[in-house]
C-alpha cells in the first residue's frame, strides 16, 4: 500500500513502527467520532513516555560497578577477570580494564560513553541496566567486547 501525505509518497515499510502509524491512519479515516481522535492521542502520549523510561542517565549508572562476565566476540572469556568500572561524578570513570587502574575523562549521551583521553578505548555503549546489572560492549580493534556488571560498594 501507498499512501501520498503531504506530497511525499510513504510505503507500508516506512510506517513499520514509527509513531506516525496512528497519526496517519486517523487522517485517513474520516473522524466522525472524538473518541477515535482522543483514542490516538492517549496511544501516542503512552508510547513517547513509555520510550523516555527506556533511556538510562548518567546518575542510573554512576558508582563502583564489579565484572560477572565477559564475551569477546561472542565467547565467554576469563582473561578479564577482577576488571572494574567506577563512573564518577564530574565525567570521569575508572577502570584497570588495560592492566592498571586508569581514570578517564568521559562524555556521556545516551548510550554512549565517549572517553576522551582513552589511548585503545574510544567509547562503551550501554546496552541494558536492570536494577543491579549493567551491560556495557566495547570495540577494541577486531574484537567486540561485551561486559555484563554488578554494582558493588567499592573496588
Amino acid at each position: 500500500m501507498k499512501l501520498v501525505f503531504w506530497k511525499t509518497e510513504i510505503t507500508c515499510e516506512d510506517l513499520n513502527n514509527s509513531l506516525l502509524l496512528p497519526v496517519i491512519c486517523c487522517l485517513m479515516i474520516k473522524m466522525k467520532h472524538k473518541l477515535i481522535f482522543f483514542g490516538v492521542i492517549v496511544l501516542l502520549t503512552t508510547q513517547i513516555l513509555s520510550s523516555c523510561k527506556d533511556r538510562i542517565e548518567y546518575q542510573d549508572i554512576e558508582g563502583n560497578w564489579t565484572l560477572l562476565r565477559a564475551n569477546r566476540n561472542g565467547k565467554p572469556t576469563q582473561t578479564l577477570d577482577n576488571v572494574f568500572f567506577e563512573f564518577n561524578p564530574g565525567n570521569r570513570m575508572m577502570t584497570n580494564l588495560l592492566g592498571t587502574e586508569n581514570t578517564f575523562e568521559i562524555v556521556y549521551k545516551y548510550p554512549v560513553i565517549e572517553i576522551k583521553n582513552g589511548s585503545d578505548l574510544e567509547e562503551l555503549t550501554v546496552k541494558k541496566m536492570e536494577d543491579d546489572t549493567l551491560h556495557l560492549e566495547l570495540r577494541i580493534i577486531n574484537y567486540k567486547y561485551d561486559f555484563y556488571l554488578m554494582r558493588s560498594e567499592s573496588n
